[in-house]
């Protein structure tokens, strides 16, 4: 019963307000303009903010911004310092690579005058005693010649090979003679 009576109510406002020209139904709310004033409102507060934010914003991180401006300053001047540095290093590591071309130059016009001072030098009057002094072992001897003045005659007969039956062979023994350079004696 409870139901028929809501809907007996609901039936005589509804007639009454067809009668009086305004229905429920189709009735809509003008709600535009307090919607417009809550947006300008909203609008408004934002830029009061967002003005006094950037205003006082100095202000408020005044100590921030120098503490961070102090630090990029420290780190620009380590940077200049690394900068200097590696420039420094670089201009000396030019100044040893411009060095070590010139004693390479120097150490390669040694080595060209002393090959050609060692083109002259030969081993002349290879001779073989008569007799062998064990099996398959005979004893040579032979003169080096032509030694330029400025070269050692022993050290150069010491390292001078010696072709004896188609082999390069080093003396075993050096021995200097008066009267000649110096003599090769080598076992072979």
């Amino acid at each position: 019963m409870l139901a028929t009576e809501k809907m007996a109510m609901l039936q005589r406002q509804f007639d009454a307000g067809t009668e009086s020209g305004s229905s429920m139904v189709g009735r809509s709310t003008d709600i535009s303009g307090s919607k417009r004033s809550s947006i300008w409102a909203v609008v408004a507060i934002l830029s009061i903010f967002l003005y006094f934010g950037y205003t006082l914003n100095p202000l408020l991180n005044s100590a921030y911004h120098e503490a961070q401006k102090w630090r990029w300053d420290c780190e620009e001047k380590y940077h200049n310092r690394l900068r200097d540095a590696w420039t420094t290093e670089k201009r000396q590591h030019e100044e040893l690579r411009i060095q070590m071309d010139h004693e390479r130059k120097a150490m390669e016009e040694e080595r060209r005058r002393i090959h050609d001072e060692q083109a002259g030098i030969s081993w002349e009057g290879l001779e073989a005693r008569e007799h062998c002094l064990r099996y398959a072992t005979r004893e040579y001897t032979a003169n080096l010649t032509h030694v330029p003045v400025g070269l050692d005659a022993l050290e150069e007969c010491r390292n001078k090979p010696i072709q004896v039956h188609g082999k390069f062979v080093l003396p075993s023994l050096t021995l200097r003679r008066p009267g000649t350079n110096s003599n090769l004696v080598r076992r072979i």
